[in-house]
């Protein structure tokens, strides 16, 4: 819930590329979050059960008293020569939606069934390798990488920086194909590439569901693009279940890709449509 206030926080800023750095500083830090929680939640478990049961409730105590104190500071108006307008339909939106959300949906499949799939090809290659040491990797990798390649990136030219962000989710789709669970280098490769992918899809679909709004409430946008992703990610983990061998490593991700080159395609043919559509009225 924290993670969604902030990020319709943040959603609140016009600009692209400051919304881009300021959702890897968020991701930055649910990442750290995430690996020092399960810390003091191990130490908990074992020293202080009891404690399990408070920590959350001073934790939000201290997020209240910390928020008495913030100021109702208001926004300066934005020039409206300097605001970015928007350029896309609601088609072009759905479109975004939907590609987005492919990369949910392949971190339901991977990521939240890693103890499952560990657990189901469990031999001697991967003896040395354990669940909570790929997530620990997943994390290393976003807390050290994270503002450093979305800073390389957003210097880039804008197209480039769409390329690149398109690419990613093309990556992170078929990695199945390549990769499996059955032996320790295969996850940790997995592991990498999924994380390097995530560095850039992750910040660019939070900063992207603004840019491509079509409504006059940014916010209402991104709200929207949450629950979505939150459905794909959940028919990822379930399909990471239920799915055979074939389906997991062929199927899914070749249908995955097949999809995403779909959407692109859709998505290019409505922004040069839209194009013409503003051409042929300057004519006029």
């Amino acid at each position: 819930m924290a993670n969604v206030c902030t990020s319709l926080f943040i959603a609140e800023n016009n600009n692209h590329s400051e919304r881009v750095k300021n959702f890897s500083l968020l991701n930055v830090a649910v990442n750290i979050s995430s690996a020092i929680g399960g810390v003091i939640g191990e130490w908990f478990y074992h020293g202080f059960y009891s404690g399990i049961i408070m920590l959350p409730a001073a934790v939000m105590l201290a997020s209240s008293l910390y928020s008495c104190t913030l100021q109702n500071i208001k926004q300066s108006k934005i020039n409206p020569q300097n605001e970015e307008k928007a350029l896309s339909t609601f088609m072009e939106w759905i479109v975004f939606v939907c590609y987005s959300s492919m990369s949910f949906f392949m971190l339901g499949l991977i990521l939240r069934n890693l103890a499952f799939h560990f657990e189901v090809n469990n031999n001697e290659t991967i003896r040395y390798v354990s669940v909570s040491s790929l997530f620990a990797l997943n994390a290393a990798i976003i807390i050290f990488l994270q503002i450093k390649s979305t800073s390389l990136l957003s210097a880039q030219r804008t197209d480039l920086q769409i390329f690149i962000y398109k690419l990613s989710l093309i990556v992170v789709s078929v990695l199945l194909l390549i990769f499996n669970f059955q032996s320790a280098l295969s996850m940790y490769l997995l592991i990498v590439l999924f994380t390097l992918s995530e560095l850039i899809w992750s910040p660019y679909n939070n900063s992207l569901s603004i840019d491509k709004c079509p409504f006059k409430n940014k916010k209402l946008s991104l709200s929207i693009c949450i629950f979505f992703w939150g459905l794909a990610e959940s028919l990822g983990a379930y399909m990471g279940i239920i799915a055979n061998s074939y389906q997991l490593h062929f199927l899914i991700p070749f249908c995955s890709f097949l999809i995403l080159i779909f959407l692109f395609c859709i998505e290019g043919l409505l922004t040069k449509r839209k194009h013409n559509e503003n051409d042929y009225i300057s004519g006029v």
